[in-house]
């Protein structure tokens, strides 16, 4: 299988240290890079479900100004909780999106982007501002859902595929009082795709939080914060509830 890289090949890296020194005064070890890289392009991967190829790849050097194009988005800012950022843009096809690449540590260690001593187990990186649903749609605009699905039992209505989203579901009128056991069948489903995720040998993922916003007549609505979860969750839990029959439409906003 073809490895595509997602913001810089092998063969690229000194000519691309020297243009970014030169020209955005930042400096970038190699060994930044490579492990930048590997982490970045797992993450996008497994957070969108879009396979990183010759359509789909971060800029090489720090973003355009998204409110002025004249300027150029080049510093590394750094949090109070020692978490840094660097702004980038995302070709998606023909497409120009913007996105956050940002990193911290396990140990605490702020990183630079000169380090060269980088230990690739400790340094975490990962994408901010991604919008995978949108990314599909520049891809794919004739494909209407980013994974393939069965034909299900509900009608479904997908608004957008965020990290932070509220699904809807709507009861059948046989199933209205029935709610409170259809709340613990899906509390119990989370917890335990979060439990079997841990423990499987390809981490797919947990749900930081879910929560029942309201419960009103034929109406359950939930919360979801889907912190590390992949597509994967929702291509299960869509046909966990299609197994379930109880709905007439289920909508993801």
């Amino acid at each position: 299988m073809t490895y595509y890289p997602f913001i810089i090949d092998k063969e690229n890296i000194g000519s691309t240290i020297e243009f970014m020194k030169k020209n955005y005064n930042l400096n970038f070890a190699k060994n930044f890079f490579r492990i930048m890289e590997n982490q970045v392009h797992n993450y996008f991967e497994a957070n969108t479900g879009i396979s990183v190829g010759k359509r789909v790849q971060l800029t090489t050097t720090p973003l355009s100004n998204q409110y002025d194009s004249n300027k150029m988005v080049t510093e590394v800012i750094i949090d109070n909780e020692n978490v840094s950022r660097l702004k980038y843009g995302l070709w998606i096809g023909s497409e120009y999106n913007f996105v956050t690449v940002a990193w911290n540590s396990k140990s605490g260690r702020l990183y630079k982007t000169s380090d060269e001593d980088i230990d690739s187990e400790d340094i975490v990186f990962w994408m901010e501002e991604l919008n995978p649903l949108l990314y599909h749609k520049q891809l794919y605009p004739k494909e209407k859902f980013p994974f393939k699905l069965p034909e299900l039992s509900f009608e479904l209505i997908l608004t957008r595929l965020v990290l932070n989203c509220i699904i809807v579901l709507y009861l059948k009128e046989l199933e209205n009082g029935n709610w409170k056991n259809i709340s613990l069948q899906l509390d119990d489903f989370i917890a335990e795709f979060n439990k079997k995720s841990e423990k499987a040998k390809k981490f797919t993922g947990v749900i930081h939080n879910w929560k029942k916003r309201s419960i009103k007549d034929n109406i359950i609505e939930y919360e979801f914060d889907l912190g590390s979860v992949e597509l994967i969750f929702f291509k299960n839990f869509l046909k966990y509830l299609s197994d379930l029959n109880y709905f007439t439409k289920v909508e993801i906003l």
